[in-house]
């Protein structure tokens, strides 16, 4: 921003410029003639943003452009294991942000971005909290247009080379599992930031985006055309309209289809063991297509853990068995000990078909 003509900026954040990097930042632009300030200030805290926007006043022209990047990821399964604090502290760092900024802040704002998630759109395994809160920065940014302000929430993909995902390997093992969205990186994000933030060539939407714009999601095509089936998060009827491959057989309804055989075979058999054994093959294809391997080299024998399947990935299972099959398991049947065998038959005798 400051590359592009930027001379007052505010900068808060929960440490304020604490760190080295964070310091060093600050007297660079300042030797430049930047005037720049990063105070301490927690931003979800509506009494905070006030008194530091009062301080900022006596030094700084009014402000004319916003710019919300703050987020608190504190991942648990919603149904198990998510301790109240752990869904307020991730809600307050997207909702109350937000809203006191919108609060807050002048109305006629030049720009005023929300830089939310596709998590908001197609979900996030063991992240109810953080998609929650993404969800409600796409309607804030609906809400403004519609009272004639300016608003814009950013749905983008998962930051690769910058930001927390970049900083933990657990994250980022969880982002290429779930293989629906795009790895985007910090020019990619800039240079969308460049279009969205110039007032004199606003950026032009279509009617039903709502200020809304989706940027990295993977499409079920995408992902066809690899030769791989869609994960669970894409097989909707959203997204069904961009399971099409140009050239291709496949239609919206392939995905479906490929399912539907397992659950036919499954009715169909009213065997205790051929029903299970339907429950086994289906299981491997699953694995197999998520670890690039062949069905045949899946152990029956073996343990989910043992083909890497985490509690982020069991709980895309479960959501997937409980489709498929009408199988009230739980995350607890899936992970563990116990043998891919030993998960079909829980499948099987939970079944309600």
């Amino acid at each position: 921003m400051a590359d592009r003509g930027a001379r007052h900026l505010v900068i808060p954040s929960r440490s304020g410029a604490t760190s080295e990097a964070a310091a060093q930042l600050v007297a660079e632009l300042t030797s430049c003639g930047v005037n720049i300030v990063a105070p301490k200030c927690d931003v979800s805290v509506r009494e905070d943003v006030a008194v530091m926007l009062e301080d900022c006043a006596r030094t700084m022209p009014p402000i004319k452009g916003c710019i919300n990047a703050a987020m608190v990821l504190q991942d648990a399964i919603f149904q198990t294991n998510m301790a109240f604090p752990q869904w307020n502290l991730t809600m307050r760092s997207k909702i109350n942000t937000s809203k006191n900024l919108h609060d807050l802040l002048p109305k006629d704002l030049d720009f005023f971005i929300l830089l939310s998630s596709l998590a908001g759109v197609v979900g996030q395994m063991a992240s109810a909290n953080y998609a929650g809160g993404c969800a409600y920065q796409d309607a804030l940014a609906k809400f403004r247009r519609e009272h004639g302000q300016n608003g814009l929430s950013l749905d983008i993909g998962w930051m690769m080379n910058i930001g927390i995902i970049a900083e933990k390997e657990a994250y980022q093992r969880q982002r290429e599992t779930s293989n629906d969205m795009q790895p985007i990186d910090d020019k990619e994000l800039l240079a969308l930031l460049t279009l969205c933030c110039d007032p004199n060539n606003p950026i032009e939407l279509p009617p039903l985006s709502e200020g809304q714009v989706l940027f990295g999601l993977r499409t079920p095509a995408d992902i066809l055309s690899e030769g791989q089936q869609p994960p669970a998060l894409l097989e909707r009827p959203l997204l069904s309209a961009f399971s099409y491959l140009v050239g291709g057989s496949n239609t919206p309804n392939q995905a479906a289809e490929h399912a539907e055989k397992a659950r036919d075979l499954f009715q169909r058999s009213s065997d205790a063991r051929e029903r299970q054994q339907v429950v086994i093959r289906a299981i491997a294809a699953k694995l197999a297509r998520a670890m690039s391997i062949s069905p045949d080299d899946v152990e029956p024998s073996k343990p989910l853990s043992s083909y890497g399947v985490d509690s982020l990935m069991a709980v895309e299972l479960r959501n997937w068995i409980t489709k498929e099959f009408s199988s009230t398991v739980v995350v607890f049947d899936i992970i563990g000990r116990v043998s891919i065998a030993g998960v079909a038959e829980v499948v099987e005798s939970r079944s309600s078909i």
